[in-house]
């Protein structure tokens, strides 16, 4: 078997650096360190509603024009 070069698959110490940490990591359970939260209720089964908002502004076609109180959108200034 083929030895790797230097600084492939080894860990290479100068001994003029200080000792260096040759372990990769600490081992931590999160099973352990997980917060135990209260267990959530059930969903009631229930009807729902979907809206889309497509960005398209539809007219009425049942001949009804828009009502007399809703704004007429925005009005020129006479000057």
């Amino acid at each position: 078997m083929r030895q790797p070069a230097i600084g492939q698959g080894e860990i290479c110490v100068h001994p003029s650096h200080a000792s260096m940490e040759t372990s990769m990591a600490d081992v931590i359970r999160l099973q352990d360190r997980k917060v135990k939260m209260p267990r959530r209720r059930p969903v009631a089964a229930g009807s729902a509603k979907v809206l889309f908002f497509t960005g398209i502004r539809y007219e009425r076609l049942d001949g009804r024009g828009p009502q007399p109180n809703a704004p007429t959108g925005r009005q020129v200034k006479k000057q």
